[in-house]
Order: structure tokens, then C-alpha cells, then sequence
């Protein structure tokens, strides 16, 4: 099991390697290792039950997007192959499953739940306008809404949000709509409220007299505003809004395709702003990584703005 999860490290057609990182404890990792490198004299640790179902719809977009799935046969196939499915035969009551007295027709449920889901994924993507979906044949196709998704790891629930952005969006739509994204979701602790509160009365845009900061997308929003102010944060608070900002640039710079793609120039112009606001709190180095995410020939000229934008807060900052 620990070996074919190490063998899915990394994203076909994207990375030419992956790495795999086997978290344990210091009485376990002698038995894991057996202070040898092969892959060989690695043993069986602990069971790790899958995740997969819980990113079914991101996970099976990918696939779509690099042709691995081209209709309902085609992904039932390739769920059939993955340790989910490994884990769901052995395991079946941790995914909800009732075992039966018959091992045949539980053969016979197990099918069905695995086509359900493919199906119910491909429909779900279908109905976002990510994907083509013949509801006759079953056979599916990629979107350019779908490529940008997978390129820039965009989590499902946050396309949506994205997807749904005006044409004609402003900087402060903007604001308020990437903070409530999982992608910038950092935990709002108690301490928190009383600094950030204070902090959010001088942002640019603040909120209505009667609210404060209450959950954990308003810390968000809040340190998102706070990034181009540098203003200067409690440690704790540092490392999130680098979190926040990283999280943020990756999202705009699948709003940026977008926005290209459908010539929404209000959109694009308030998300290139966004994130050249962004890039002096992540740096430029790093800025460049995310940007050569995006492989489409449009966004060339965007990447050599950004990156002479980039030299002139460099030799400032010096």
C-alpha cells in the first residue's frame, strides 16, 4: 500500500517527478526504513485509508484535462485502479459501505458505488461548464475552464467562485470573493480577533460599521487587504498571511486565463492589479514559479510585465 501511494507522487503531464513524504514516529520509522533506501526493504506500516473520494471532483478533472478520461467507462476503469478502490474492498464500512453475507453481490454493490461516483463527478463538472458531457454516449471532453483549474490546482469549490466573478469585477469584489476560498483559509483563534479588528479599521475597504471579524474567511480577508500596507504583524500572523498571499496569486492567476479567455477586461485589469499588490509580500522569486504554471501563449506578455515590475521592487527594496 505505501508503495503505490509513493508511485502516484507528483501530476502526469505536469511534473517530471514527485516526492513522498512518510510522516510517522520515531518507533515506527526504523520499522519502515529498516535503515535501508530500497524501495524493496521497506515493510508494511500502519494502514493509511484513502482520501481520494473527498477530491473525487478535482482528482477526475485532471484526468479529463490530460485524456486519461474520455467517457463513464473510461473513468470507472481508472477509479478501479487507484488504492481508494483498493481500500474500499478491504475496508468497505470506513467508507460507508455495508458488507453483505454474499461476497457476489457485494462484488455487485461495489460496482455500482464506483459507477455512481463517476458518474455523479462527471455530471457535477458538466453542470459547472468545466467540462463537455454527452449524457447519451457518456463520452466527456475537456473545457479551457478545466485546464486552468488543474494547471493552477484549484480546489472545485473555489472555481466556482471564480467561475461566478463579474466580467466588470472590482479590486474590492475581489478582495472579498478570493477570502472565501479554502485556498486562503487560515483558523481564527481567539487573540486573534482583538488585532485584527484593529487592524481593519485603516484597510481600504473596511467593513460596515456593524461587523468585525468573526470567522475564519474574515481573517482572511483581512490579511489579504494588510499585505501591500506591510503592515507589521504579530509572528503567528506573519507566517499566515504568507500563506494567505501565496494562496491568493495562484488563484488570480487562474482568474487572469480566464479573464483572457473570455475578454472580460474589468476582471483582468482589477486581477493583475491584485496581484502585483501581492508579489512585494511573497517575493519575486516565487512569483515567476506561479506564473510559469500557466503554459498558455497569452500570458507571456503578463509574465514579462510582471517580471520587469519584479527588477524595480527588487532594486528598491536594495
Amino acid at each position: 500500500d505505501l508503495i503505490q501511494m509513493m508511485g502516484r507522487a507528483g501530476r502526469p503531464g505536469y511534473d517530471i517527478e514527485g516526492v513522498a513524504l512518510i510522516m510517522t514516529d520515531n518507533d515506527s520509522a526504523e520499522s519502515i526504513t529498516a535503515g535501508k533506501s530500497d524501495q524493496n526493504d521497506l515493510i508494511s506500516a500502519e494502514i493509511v485509508e484513502s482520501h481520494l473520494h473527498e477530491k473525487l471532483l478535482e482528482t477526475i478533472c485532471t484526468e479529463i484535462t490530460q485524456e486519461v478520461i474520455t467517457d463513464i467507462d473510461s473513468a470507472l476503469n481508472w477509479l478501479k485502479q487507484s488504492y481508494y478502490y483498493t481500500r474500499v474492498r478491504r475496508n468497505p464500512q470506513y467508507y460507508g459501505i455495508k458488507l453483505p453475507n454474499n461476497i457476489g453481490e457485494f462484488e455487485l454493490i461495489l460496482e455500482e458505488k464506483m459507477k455512481d461516483q463517476c458518474c455523479r463527478a462527471l455530471e457535477r463538472l458538466s453542470q459547472e461548464g468545466l467540462i463537455n458531457l454527452d449524457t447519451v454516449t457518456g463520452e466527456c471532453s475537456c473545457r479551457p475552464e478545466a485546464a486552468v483549474m488543474s494547471r493552477q490546482m484549484v480546489q472545485f469549490n473555489s472555481m466556482i467562485v471564480i467561475l461566478a466573478l463579474s466580467p466588470l469585477c472590482s479590486l474590492k469584489e475581489l478582495f472579498r470573493e478570493l477570502s472565501a476560498c479554502a485556498e486562503l483559509q487560515v483558523v481564527l483563534k481567539r487573540d486573534d480577533k482583538k488585532i485584527l479588528n484593529e487592524h481593519a479599521k485603516h484597510m481600504e475597504y473596511p467593513f460596515k460599521s456593524s461587523e468585525k471579524v468573526k470567522t475564519d474567511q474574515d481573517k482572511s480577508y483581512v490579511l489579504l487587504q494588510l499585505v501591500p500596507d506591510r503592515v507589521k504583524l504579530v509572528e503567528n500572523m506573519v507566517k499566515e498571511q504568507e500563506y494567505v498571499a501565496h494562496g491568493a496569486c495562484r488563484l488570480l492567476s487562474a482568474v487572469i486565463e480566464l479573464a483572457i479567455e473570455s475578454q472580460s477586461g474589468g476582471l483582468l485589469e482589477s486581477a493583475l492589479i491584485l496581484q502585483r499588490l501581492l508579489i512585494t509580500r511573497i517575493g519575486g522569486k516565487n512569483i515567476i514559479t506561479i506564473l510559469k504554471q500557466t503554459k498558455s501563449w497569452k500570458m507571456v506578455f503578463i509574465e514579462n510585465a510582471l517580471t520587469g515590475i519584479i527588477k524595480e521592487l527588487l532594486v528598491d527594496n536594495k
